[in-house]
């Protein structure tokens, strides 16, 4: 609010922000996903703690790639038959605007593939249409301030929320979701983020071993 301007002009300040001619969208970068413009330190970040390098999902990849479907070939009959995975990391990164279709796309492949393991980062942003999905299918969602790493700056404005969705278990209740290791390794993970001393990368590992 401050850097739009609105704080300001409530004090008769008319030089900052909005004010002095810079787009409002600028502040609400609704079409932007949270690697946009400099992707480095997040996909850096990312990938020191994943046990095998991860898949960066673009939005072509949401419907193939991230559903497991790396080819295909036509068997004797002239009919296709894609090639699937039975193990990986993908990391979906929608703009805040597309955040539902990724969402759906992820539930889809979620049960096509219980195997696949699952990242969902985006900014907070247009949550009416994504995040109350975002909480069912997704074994931990945290909530990274701005500001609170390099990785994510306080130019952000505002937090990275960030769903994590491990493969389905093979007895009930099948999710991980809710489950004492899971909830202690949440509630690490929000006190973590005030301590900039503290590494969240080895609760993050210990949550992927799970």
């Amino acid at each position: 609010m401050i850097d739009q301007g609105t704080d300001g002009l409530s004090r008769g300040n008319l030089i900052e922000g909005v004010m002095e001619g810079k787009p409002m969208l600028s502040f609400v970068p609704l079409a932007i996903s949270c690697f946009e413009p400099s992707p480095s330190l997040l996909q850096t970040w990312l990938r020191s703690w994943f046990h095998s390098n991860p898949v960066f999902l673009d939005e072509h990849e949401w419907f193939t790639t991230g559903h497991g479907i790396t080819g295909g070939t036509k068997n004797s009959d002239g009919v296709w038959i894609p090639t699937t995975l039975t193990t990986g990391h993908f990391v979906w990164s929608p703009p805040p605007a597309a955040g539902r279709s990724a969402i759906d796309q992820l539930a889809i492949s979620r049960h096509k593939r219980p195997t696949l393991t699952h990242v969902f980062l985006c900014p907070r942003l247009f949550t009416s249409i994504w995040r109350k999905r975002l909480y069912k299918i997704a074994d931990c969602v945290i909530n990274v301030p701005a500001g609170a790493r390099s990785f994510w700056p306080s130019s952000k404005h505002e937090p990275l929320i960030i769903g994590l969705i491990l493969p389905l278990s093979s007895v009930s209740p099948w999710q991980h979701r809710r489950s004492p290791p899971i909830l202690e390794l949440e509630r690490q993970l929000r006190q973590v983020w005030h301590q900039p001393q503290c590494d969240e990368r080895v609760v993050l590992r210990q949550f992927l071993k799970l």
